[in-house]
């Protein structure tokens, strides 16, 4: 995989463009319904499952273009047998528009996650994953880490895992709207 991955969308928050590395990241993450070809001219919003972090991004798209100054935000991107620690920088263009572009920070091989693999057999059931440092909602009130959280919720021990739903915990949205604020 090759990175960086960029990507833009217009003023409207609608993809306008991807770079070739964003096709080959789709692909090696099982999701042929995200290549290029399927996502331009669609809203970003639309792949952004938590209305947290929905008001966590118009936050920081409001900050961008203010300040027009562009912004880096830490965040975990994992594969069932990578670990990724990546890093987006959000650049506002003078159309009203935002590039976004992700580097690589680190890739870490480990055993399979199945919970992670898109490709399994999964129920009806939703869990909700922190998109940024990718802990696991395990009650109303508390994250744990991913392979902790596993274990506590007996996500080993069920037949068909549950689906997975992106919002941010508490921590890591107190830590977006701070590194928002110093842009």
């Amino acid at each position: 995989m090759a990175y960086p991955i960029t990507y833009e969308v217009d003023s409207e928050g609608v993809i306008t463009r991807t770079n070739s590395d964003w096709d080959l990241f789709a692909i090696e993450n099982d999701s042929p319904h995200l290549l290029a070809d399927n996502v331009i001219g669609t809203k970003l919003a639309t792949y952004i499952s938590s209305l947290e972090l929905r008001h966590m991004f118009q936050a920081v798209y409001e900050r961008l273009h203010v300040e027009m100054k562009s912004i880096r935000l830490p965040f975990r991107c994992d594969s069932p047998g990578v670990e990724r620690l990546l890093e987006m920088e959000l650049i506002p263009l003078e159309s009203g528009g935002i590039c976004f572009s992700i580097s690589a920070l680190s890739l870490t091989p480990r055993a399979p996650i199945h919970l992670l693999n898109a490709s399994l057999e999964h129920s009806h059931g939703l869990i909700s994953m922190c998109s940024w440092c990718k802990s696991i909602r395990v009650d109303a009130t508390r994250w744990s880490d991913l392979s902790s959280g596993i274990r506590e919720l007996g996500l080993f021990e069920v037949d068909n895992l549950p689906h997975i739903t992106h919002g941010i915990c508490k921590a890591c949205g107190e830590q977006l709207l701070r590194e928002a604020e110093q842009v």
